[in-house]
């Protein structure tokens, strides 16, 4: 399935194009643009995710930061100097269309996986561009997921069945300081219409609303722009995410360094 990624962070997402997220945004509050940094490294999923999630290289990070963050949160001092000062607490993005709103266009936004099966989800990431999961590594990463969030429809048309998945997006966390919004991809046949913002939106509220102040995500270039209307910024400072790829020179001379211990302790 081509390299293998784990990010980091040294700080504080298309038929062509898709709405698909790929590259790392963070969420920012507008008012005060308070920084600072996701630690993906220290996520308790990150070793399943290692296999599952592989963003394409040279690809922006975003991020949504919330409450001030200091030394005792895991940042260095200098990092934490770059937060913000305010002491105001960091507000849920609003939603710019209800859930009602939705429903009467035949859409229904719902959290978990009630109904949502692994190949129904393949089949959508298909649709989009995104490579085809192994459904046992796939169903590890939905179970090891803090949020999901996926969208059916309500009703049959000529776009699509009832109950067929129309979008999907979940979320993993370390359930207190960070989490990182993965997978969004909305069916090309609906796309344009709302469903992406609305997922995006959802997940970011419910994480915020969560005390979960740094949110995180990675998308393709060409939708980065919405990403910013949604509060999320590209690479705050000058500080980028990096990835560790097993066929780059280092990556494959790491590996075998590791298979070449592994034989002899065998």
């Amino acid at each position: 399935m081509g390299p293998r990624w784990l990010f980091a962070s040294s700080s504080p997402c298309s038929v062509k194009p898709i709405f698909a997220t790929h590259c790392s945004c963070s969420y920012i509050r507008r008012s005060h643009h308070r920084r600072g940094s996701a630690n993906w490294l220290n996520s308790p999923v990150a070793s399943t995710l290692a296999n599952i999630d592989r963003p394409p290289a040279n690809k922006p990070k975003l991020s949504y930061v919330g409450s001030k963050i200091s030394a005792a949160d895991g940042m260095c001092a200098d990092k934490a100097s770059w937060q913000s000062a305010t002491d105001s607490k960091v507000t849920a993005p609003s939603l710019t269309k209800l859930d009602k709103a939705f429903e009467a266009e035949g859409c229904q936004f719902v959290w978990g996986m009630n109904d949502l099966t692994v190949s129904d989800l393949n089949a959508l990431f298909q649709k989009v561009g995104f490579p085809l999961r192994d459904p046992n590594r796939l169903q590890l990463a939905l179970d090891h997921s803090h949020s999901v969030l996926w969208i059916r429809s309500m009703k049959q048309s000529r776009w699509a069945r009832q109950g067929q998945l129309l979008g999907f997006a979940r979320a993993t966390s370390d359930g207190a300081l960070s989490a990182t919004i993965w997978d969004v991809a909305v069916n090309p046949a609906w796309q344009r219409s709302g469903l992406g913002r609305g997922l995006v939106e959802r997940l970011t509220a419910r994480l915020v609303n969560e005390d979960i102040t740094i949110v995180s995500l990675y998308a393709e270039p060409n939708v980065v722009g919405l990403y910013n209307r949604l509060g999320f910024v590209a690479n705050p400072d000058g500080i980028k995410g990096m990835a560790f790829q097993k066929t780059s020179k280092p990556g494959k001379a790491l590996v075998e360094q590791a298979a070449a211990t592994a034989a002899v302790a065998a």
